[in-house]
């Protein structure tokens, strides 16, 4: 009930803040969302990235890496009273009143997960140019990456990866904003 509140509360006041500019939207678009969780292993290489070793002596790297290094997200952390951590995973210069698409969730287990979210916004297809995004992590463990996979800042859509390891909460917050 209390994410739902807050779901609707932030729909209104991004419809409150773009009401006076017609050509912007006046609610906020749905976001795609797509969540893996394992159980994590105990092997501390098991979440290794791999490499393939080459006839002539040289590794090759798996090609996810490398595609979508143009925009690179920044994360900043805190440790809170709690014992979790707070991420915040950015990309873009400012935060505009313009919020395009809005998502959260909250995971609790009793044993350490990974977690692999993909969020998309919008849905599908393209929108409003994209201004900046912001994603607010809290998780047990200190090992979050977070990485812009599709469009980004200066495009109608964008996509955006967050992987943890080890943790036993998720909780997030996402928000994106178009100019």
């Amino acid at each position: 009930m209390l994410a739902y509140t807050k779901f609707l509360l932030c729909v209104l006041l991004a419809g409150v803040a773009t009401a006076a500019d017609t050509s912007k939207p006046t609610t906020t678009k749905p976001i795609s969302i797509t969540t893996e969780v394992i159980e994590s292993s105990k092997d501390p290489q098991a979440n290794a990235a791999t490499t393939t070793p080459l006839a002539d002596g040289t590794t090759e790297q798996r090609e996810a890496q490398f595609e979508m290094i143009a925009q690179r997200m920044d994360i900043s952390s805190t440790l809170d009273d709690n014992n979790e951590y707070h991420y915040l995973c950015t990309v873009g210069k400012k935060r505009t009143q313009n919020v395009m698409c809005f998502a959260e969730d909250n995971t609790r287990w009793e044993t350490p997960h990974d977690v692999n979210l993909k969020l998309r916004c919008p849905k599908s297809g393209t929108g409003y140019e994209i201004a900046f995004a912001q994603v607010d992590v809290w998780m047990t463990s200190n090992d979050l990456d977070c990485r812009v996979i599709e469009g980004g800042v200066g495009y109608g859509s964008i996509g955006l990866q967050l992987t943890a390891y080890k943790t036993n909460t998720f909780r997030y917050i996402a928000d994106v904003f178009s100019v």
